[in-house]
């Protein structure tokens, strides 16, 4: 069975840590974004099954992307 893959999306490294560590436990694989930008680079490229967004990002908000 495929992992599902979640990409959290937050410009606070202490909030990314700390939900990667909980959702990775629970056996789900976990990519990063820190910025709006680096967020749709990875939708471009990488397959995800959900996307949990901040809504206040250094580059863009969270809508925008």
């Amino acid at each position: 069975m495929e992992e599902t893959r979640i990409l959290l999306v937050d410009d606070d490294p202490d909030i990314l840590l700390i939900l990667k560590d909980n959702l990775e436990i629970d056996g789900y694989k976990v990519l990063e974004a820190q910025s709006g930008k680096a967020c749709l680079e990875t939708l471009g490229s990488t397959d995800v099954d959900l996307v949990v967004l901040d809504l206040m990002l250094p580059d863009m908000d969270g809508i925008q992307v």
